[in-house]
């Protein structure tokens, strides 16, 4: 919940300032006909500002990100004169897209001072699932789809293609309609503990090939522990297909 006084204001504050509630993107300024008036000047003022930074913030992100921002609404006990000059507008946010930028609006010739807190909220296509998906299952094509969602809400990492989820098995249960995360995932089961598996070691001038059985479960990418067949001798290989391992030579 926003803090009922989350701004500074100087001593000279004079004319009323309407109750400001602007939830605009870059795309749609109007507001609908039921909101409150806000201060025109001021709300020109923050949309122009606001309009630019957008624009040089969406340089810098993912592409077919699309950013809208709202303004928390004033506390309709305060006066503010009208300013004789533009206002100046700033933010400290180090250009980084945050999820929450305040902005110092200010007028030097009536001597007044402002803290608007600005909302980001940043949509792109992200991985969600279709269905829950439960512990130890393989993800499918058809449980996952792209869908824009506001990755500021989202905590840690998440998927932004099908590629990236589709034949992973799942570590952690996910609930229907949120997004896949790198966290909640595992790389598929590549063979099981006693079973057989081919091992593979190759150089530029040669290249051997011998069976074994492995000693635990391995997934893609990861190196096991396997028993030659022939020797008895127990080596670590990279678990590089179904069934297929390979050690350096």
């Amino acid at each position: 919940m926003m803090p009922r006084n989350f701004f500074h204001l100087s001593r000279h504050l004079r004319a009323p300032l309407c109750g400001v509630g602007l939830a605009l993107s870059i795309a749609a300024s109007a507001q609908p006909a039921s909101d409150p008036a806000p201060n025109p000047q001021l709300r020109q003022s923050v949309d122009r500002f606001m309009t630019a930074y957008i624009g040089k913030l969406k340089a810098r992100l993912a592409p077919k990100t699309r950013v809208e921002y709202s303004v928390a609404p004033l506390d309709n006990r305060l006066n503010v004169a009208d300013c004789s000059k533009p206002v100046k507008i700033e933010t400290r946010d180090n250009g980084q897209p945050n999820a929450r930028i305040n902005l110092q609006v200010s007028c030097q010739p009536e001597n007044w001072s402002i803290y608007l807190p600005i909302d980001l909220a940043m949509y792109r296509p992200v991985v969600v699932s279709v269905k829950p998906l439960t512990h130890g299952s393989t993800i499918e094509a058809d449980d996952v789809q792209l869908t824009e969602y506001n990755v500021s809400q989202i905590t840690g990492s998440y998927m932004s293609s099908l590629d990236e989820v589709i034949g992973k098995d799942v570590k952690r249960s996910i609930a229907a309609g949120l997004p896949v995360q790198e966290q909640q995932l595992m790389p598929p089961l590549m063979v099981k503990r006693g079973e057989a598996v081919m091992i593979r070691a190759s150089s530029s001038i040669v290249a051997v090939k011998v069976s074994g059985i492995a000693m635990t479960d391995g997934r893609l990418g990861e190196q096991i522990r396997i028993k030659n067949d022939s020797s008895s001798r127990i080596v670590s290989a990279t678990m590089v297909g179904p069934n297929l391992a390979e050690v350096a030579m």
